[in-house]
């Protein structure tokens, strides 16, 4: 309590009916000593503890400096500080110091008043509708409500998102350095309509350049509760930079049918932005999550030449697009990092034109195309997806323009890892998982570049009918075959991993053929070269594994790879094939990977010193009769032909026949069918 009288004098003169508010202050003292005739003696610990008291008397003097600026409603302040405790203490006992409860500063009070009426100090209010009631003329007030506390300053002329007008007309800006979504208003309880508030969030952080948000705990923010006009945005920032938003569990709602309303929306455009890290953004349609390419949201949607931006755990339900790369301008996005779940979303990842230097990884589930690149640069992408829909699943190309510079019509350094283990088993044939492709973006036709593109698979699902798991295009702007030398140049693409086909009977490969389907375009006239297998297993008996290697130049090389169904090949300009140990392609197998001696049926094949290629295998030729024999591959000529064989012991005399470039025949004259062990040396 104060004492029973005491006297305040006032600066300034104050109105009868006035109300002075007073405040007592704690005064910090050692009231126990630890002495030399304790039962510790240390003149060291006598100065320690003297000073630790001048440390707390100094802070509680600042700390009352503060309490005295602000109007507050308590007589005073009441409190036990323990200063220090030793257990061998026990004859001094605890060294505290005590604050004395109501022992004002009358000078203090009488400083604080003054400031009150001279329109100083900091006016407190519990939520921002009692300032906004309140008519006062301090240059600070502040909003201590839970989720959007707040100190706003005086500021006249300002044209700040965050601003309180209060009764008298006096304008009051938001001065924290964390925004939050309740500070303009929103409730987050998924009932409430938060559109103005995330509007006006939003154009704070513009005002701003920039700033750091935090959403309240595990909200549920609903928006466009009113269905605005076809391309709307939400959280539309531009030329900011040094923003992190953090959404805590947080979740944007929109409850809007797209079935019924038929437009496109935009939660998160960012432009030009720099230095943007947003946390655990999860994005949620409620009433329509159907896999829909034209109708529905656009998520985290990027353009032109932001960079530095980094999203991580980004989870969204719905949707046309999850993160979004595209370009208005010739300037272009880098430097982006993203991980993510998406459900029912159709783009999950899509880079037009647009998005260099970016790490991606990510789910996908419900996804009508799970990544989606086109002519942009040096990706790194982990894919995990199920193919739910009739397009490629993932699809790397070049949009070619006559328009645009070599440089712009080029597709490159692409390290794409794909997983895939329960890919539906009802799909439109015309897609594939992975589609390679050169496409015209204009009626006028232009060359296109793909370079340095790998490719790491982990599928491990199977069903007949299903498309591809890698095919090629090549197409018209209008979308039909072009059959057409357009000088484009694809180089250097490796393919590794493993691939479960399971009981798929359609071709598991398809690269430079054209089957009208999952595959399309002729690719002959145009470069391709340095095309790699390498540490690839592709299981499946019945899923053929083709290649037009005619229209490969150069470079067709095949390392530790283990094909079981069909290897198609084409046929194969001289000296193209370069094959390492370990290699299986259906029947066709390396020259240590022959299999056991004495079992038809098998086919192996080596590099000759002079760039010839030798393969061998063998054969069961009937008796009396000749026995034809197909090369797995075909030469360019003649291939020079040797056959023998062993029965009981005695050789028998067979010979090859009727030789060509894509097989010969047997000829057994003895009455017994033998195995007859045959070579065949030239060039493919």
């Amino acid at each position: 309590m104060f004492p029973a009288t005491f006297t305040v004098t006032l600066s300034t003169a104050r109105a009868a009916g006035d109300t002075v508010k007073i405040k007592g202050s704690r005064l910090g003292s050692r009231t126990t000593n630890v002495t030399r005739a304790g039962i510790i003696q240390s003149v060291p610990l006598e100065t320690e503890l003297d000073r630790q008291v001048a440390t707390e008397q100094e802070l509680r003097r600042d700390v009352d400096e503060l309490q005295n600026s602000i109007p507050v409603d308590a007589e005073g302040i009441y409190a036990d500080m323990i200063v220090a405790r030793n257990a061998a203490q026990t004859a001094a006992g605890d060294a505290t110091t005590q604050a004395t409860n109501a022992a004002a500063s009358a000078a203090a009070a009488a400083e604080s008043a003054a400031a009150i009426g001279a329109g100083a100090g900091v006016i407190l209010f519990p939520t921002a509708a009692a300032a906004i009631a309140a008519s006062i003329t301090a240059t600070r007030l502040r909003i201590e409500d839970e989720d959007a506390q707040a100190t706003y300053v005086y500021d006249p002329g300002t044209s700040s998102a965050a601003t309180i007008t209060i009764a008298n007309g006096r304008k009051y800006r938001n001065a924290e350095k964390v925004l939050t979504p309740k500070m303009f208003g929103a409730i987050g309880d998924g009932v409430a309509d938060d559109t103005a508030a995330l509007l006006a969030l939003a154009a704070e952080i513009n005002w701003r350049g920039g700033s750091r948000v935090e959403f309240g705990d595990s909200k549920t923010y609903k928006v466009w509760g009113t269905v605005p006009a076809n391309g709307a945005s939400l959280m539309a920032l531009s030329n900011i930079k040094k923003t992190r938003m953090n959404f805590n569990g947080s979740t944007i709602a929109v409850p809007i049918n797209f079935a019924t309303n038929a437009i496109t929306l935009y939660l998160m455009p960012l432009t030009n932005v720099e230095d943007v890290h947003i946390d655990h953004p999860n994005f949620v349609q409620t009433a329509y999550n159907a896999v829909d390419s034209a109708k529905g949201c656009q998520g985290i949607y990027i353009a032109d030449a932001s960079r530095g931006i980094e999203i991580h755990d980004y989870t969204q339900n719905g949707g046309v697009s999850g993160l979004s790369v595209v370009r208005f301008a010739r300037n272009r996005a880098r430097d982006i990092f993203m991980t993510g779940d998406f459900q029912n979303v159709y783009y999950p990842a899509v880079f037009q034109r647009n998005g260099d230097q970016v790490d991606v990884r990510y789910k996908a589930r419900g996804a009508g195309r799970a990544y989606f690149a086109y002519n942009v640069r040096q990706h790194t992408a982990i894919v995990d997806s199920q193919q739910d829909g009739p397009f490629d699943d993932c699809l790397l190309k070049v949009y070619a323009n006559n328009t645009e510079s070599n440089a712009e019509n080029t597709l490159s350094d692409i390290d794409l890892r794909y997983i895939n283990v329960g890919r539906a088993t009802a799909v439109n044939p015309g897609g594939s998982l992975i589609r390679i492709a050169m496409d015209q973006f204009t009626a006028t036709p232009a060359p296109g570049y793909i370079r340095n593109i790998k490719i790491v698979l982990d599928v491990d699902t199977g069903a007949p009918g299903q498309p591809a798991v890698i095919a090629t295009g090549k197409t018209l702007n209008n979308g039909s075959s072009d059959t057409v030398a357009r000088g484009h140049v694809i180089s250097n693409i490796e393919i590794s991993g493993y691939i479960n086909a399971g009981a798929q009977s359609t071709s598991c490969m398809e690269l430079f053929t054209n089957n009208g389907s999952s595959t399309t375009g002729d690719f002959s006239g145009d470069t391709v070269e340095g095309i790699t297998f390498r540490n690839l297993s592709q299981y499946g008996a019945t899923a053929p594994f083709n290649i037009n290697a005619a229209c490969i130049d150069r470079g067709l090389r095949f390392e530790n790879v283990y094909v079981e169904g069909a290897v198609g090949l084409g046929t194969l300009p001289q000296k193209l094939l370069d094959v390492s140990d370990n290699v299986t392609l259906g029947a066709i197998r390396s020259f240590n990977e022959v299999g056991t001696p004495g079992i038809a049926g098998y086919a192996a094949y080596r590099r000759l010193p002079n760039g010839g290629l030798e393969i061998w295998g063998l054969t069961t030729a009937a008796a009396s009769t000749n026995t034809a024999v197909a090369f797995p591959v075909a030469f360019t000529a003649v291939p020079t032909i040797t056959c023998s064989s062993t029965a009981g012991g005695t050789p028998s005399p067979v010979n090859a026949v009727s030789a060509a470039t894509s097989g010969f025949s047997i000829n057994n004259p003895g009455g017994s069918a033998v195995v007859v062990a045959w070579r065949a040396s030239g060039y493919i």
